[in-house]
This record gives structure tokens, C-alpha cells and sequence, in this order.
């Protein structure tokens, strides 16, 4: 009876635990991938921007819509000046790890691909 039970157990960890594990590893890949791409997107924005823009504004619709270089260096009207990117970095880390605790965010390609944004997004 014992060795039945063992079996039973073996076969459903196998039939449902393997599956969901490498289901979660895929997950966690995709959302270090997007992340890294995220960063690496934004990065090369900002240097976009930067040399494209810098002493000059671009007309995009003359007269209506231009677009001109400008500097936040802080949150909302200047606040944490200087000081803002590791706060971010950090809130978008514990945001991550929390839900990734709860076992949601690596059961979800779509939610692991969408905080892969947002932690790319806060890292560049």
C-alpha cells in the first residue's frame, strides 16, 4: 500500500509540478529578457534625443506641435532631486519580488513580460 501511495505521489508531482516549474522558468527568462530590452530601448532613446535635440527644437507640425530638450532631475516638481533612480529601482524590485512571492507573476507570460517593462523601464 505504501509503495502504491509513493507512486501516486511521484506520478502527480511529475504530471503536475514539473510542468508548472518549467512554465515558471520560461516565465522568469522572458521577464529578464524584456527587461534587459526595455533598458536597452530606453537608453538608446535617451541618446537619441540627446544629440538630435540638443541646443535646437524640431517642428514636427509647424506652428502646432514641436519637440524641444528638457531636463526633470527630480519626481514630481523637482522632489528627491538627484536622488531619484535608485528609489525607483528599488520600489520596481520589491513591486516585482512581492508578486513574484505570491507566485502570479511567473504563472503569466503576459504579467511577466509587462513587469519586465516596468523593471526596465526603472533600471535605465
Amino acid at each position: 500500500m505504501f509503495t502504491l501511495c509513493r507512486r501516486v505521489k511521484m506520478s502527480l508531482q511529475r504530471q503536475i509540478f514539473l510542468p508548472l516549474h518549467s512554465i515558471m522558468h520560461r516565465n522568469l527568462k522572458l521577464l529578464i529578457v524584456t527587461a534587459l530590452a526595455a533598458a536597452a530601448a530606453d537608453l538608446s532613446v535617451k541618446f537619441i534625443v540627446l544629440n538630435a535635440l540638443r541646443d535646437r527644437s524640431v517642428d514636427v507640425i509647424p506652428g502646432f506641435f514641436s519637440l524641444s530638450l528638457s531636463f526633470n532631475y527630480g519626481a514630481a516638481f523637482g522632489i528627491l532631486n538627484g536622488r531619484l533612480w535608485p528609489v525607483f529601482f528599488m520600489f520596481a524590485l520589491l513591486l516585482i519580488a512581492g508578486i513574484s512571492y505570491r507566485n502570479k507573476i511567473t504563472r503569466s507570460g503576459a504579467l511577466s513580460a509587462a513587469f519586465g517593462l516596468v523593471l526596465g523601464g526603472a533600471a535605465a
